[in-house]
């Protein structure tokens, strides 16, 4: 289908409200389109409600494409890409929020008296408290804790997680 067909099924169903030119315009930009925006964001998901979000926005403002303009797949393409973009700048700003907090905690870690922080860990729960000794003072890895304690990785993945939460929450930040 040439670009100049995509255009005019969009004319027809904006002018002429022909149903049949939207299913198929829909589907030509389902196929072609899709594909190139989860290379952008990198997620099959992510792109189809990135194609959604783009239909939404072209169907509530039909006035703003010019056909003279160039073609709707450009169109459609444009405002779809620039939709990813943002998805991803805002994924972006959002670890760098997370990473940012991570830091914080760390430095509120660091900051406490290392007599104030051994009773903090020391009031844990026995196994949670040899996970994080082991993990963050001896650094040894989860599979090696797991043979160590004689228990999956997942369950020390488990304990350490808990044992992170339990202590933020003795510490109160």
């Amino acid at each position: 289908m040439t670009h100049q067909e995509i255009t005019e099924l969009y004319d027809n169903y904006i002018i002429r409200n022909d149903e049949d030119s939207f299913v198929k315009l829909y589907f030509y930009i389902q196929d072609n389109i899709t594909p190139k925006i989860q290379k952008i964001t990198g997620r099959a998901d992510i792109a189809i409600d990135i194609i959604q979000l783009s239909w939404s926005k072209i169907l509530k403002s039909s006035s703003s494409y010019n056909s003279s303009e160039g073609s709707f797949f450009s169109y459609f393409y444009t405002i779809s890409k620039n939709e990813a973009l943002k998805y991803l700048q805002k994924s972006k700003n959002e670890f760098e929020l997370k990473a940012q907090y991570h830091e914080e905690e760390i430095t509120k870690i660091e900051n406490l008296e290392q007599d104030q922080l051994g009773k903090y860990l020391m009031s844990l729960p026995e196994n949670y408290r040899d996970v994080i000794m082991l993990h963050f003072y001896y650094e040894v890895e989860l599979k090696e804790i797991g043979r160590m304690l004689n228990v999956a990785p997942n369950t020390v993945k488990t304990r350490l997680l808990r044992g992170k939460k339990a202590l933020k929450e003795k510490i109160k930040f």
